[in-house]
């Protein structure tokens, strides 16, 4: 990739400071001196067995846009992480590895790599601004409401409402994409890389075989010849320090608001 080609996919890339800019053009090319990898984009895929996994696996299935048909052929399985070919640049925040789970347990890795938390971590509310503020994406239901009326002291009717909303992680799965016999990663490869860096050695995937319409939304980004060639980048170049680079980055944060739309009653 050449600089002008990063600047096309991050155009304030080189905005960093300097130190970061110089281990960025350094690194840039560096591609064409790697060795060929036979395994590239060709992981070993492993059965879904256990029972947890599964019904965590029916949930997303209910609640995902799309359903499997013959024209969108998707499916869940165990992939083998190292050779997985990344088909995006990765420009969100890899997850430390103190929130990475334990590998031995498959229920907890399942959730880490299906929901964009294992847990909703504790939510901030503002009650002046009918705000929540959260660290990691959710989804929100309202599940219950309910109006009091009462009249104070000078005759004045006083409505109160309460509303009950659900909050949680949203269904966010690592997709894969099998397209030129590869299998190349189009989101969640922000946490392949923290599960690589953790020692893990399987991811549970969301896979789609060919262009169907779940991956449409999730299309790779690097260029096609790029995901062809001979050594195109795989989940382990993060590992490797002189092929990678670590930017600071602002903490993301998802902010959900309520609104009461004025009534006038009869």
């Amino acid at each position: 990739m050449t600089e002008k080609d990063l600047v096309g996919h991050v155009p304030n890339i080189f905005q960093q400071n300097a130190h970061f800019v110089a281990q960025m053009r350094e690194r840039l090319g560096r591609a064409t001196m790697l060795s060929h990898v036979p395994e590239a984009g060709r992981p070993r895929f492993f059965q879904v067995n256990d029972a947890r996994v599964l019904r965590l696996l029916d949930r997303v299935a209910e609640l995902s846009a799309t359903a499997p048909t013959l024209d969108n052929l998707v499916g869940f399985e165990w992939v083998e992480i190292a050779p997985i070919v990344t088909g995006r640049l990765v420009t969100g925040h890899e997850p430390s590895v103190d929130v990475v789970p334990h590998t031995s347990d498959p229920s907890a890795l399942a959730r880490f790599c299906m929901l964009s938390a294992p847990d909703v971590p504790p939510i901030q509310i503002d009650v002046s601004t009918l705000t929540a503020i959260s660290l990691v994406a959710l989804n929100a239901k309202l599940i219950a409401t309910g109006i009091a009326k009462a009249i104070d002291a000078d005759g004045v009717t006083i409505i109160g409402i309460n509303a009950q909303l659900r909050l949680q992680a949203a269904i966010d799965p690592i997709r894969l994409l099998i397209v030129g016999g590869r299998t190349v990663a189009l989101s969640g490869i922000e946490r392949l890389v923290a599960l690589a860096h953790a020692g893990a050695n399987r991811a549970l995937c969301s896979v789609s075989y060919g262009y169907g319409v779940d991956a449409l939304a999730h299309f790779p980004t690097v260029e096609r010849e790029v995901i062809d060639s001979p050594r195109p980048p795989m989940i382990v170049d993060f590992l490797d320090s002189s092929l990678s680079v670590r930017l600071p980055a602002r903490i993301q944060r998802t902010v959900i608001t309520a609104s009461i739309a004025a009534m006038s009653t009869g």
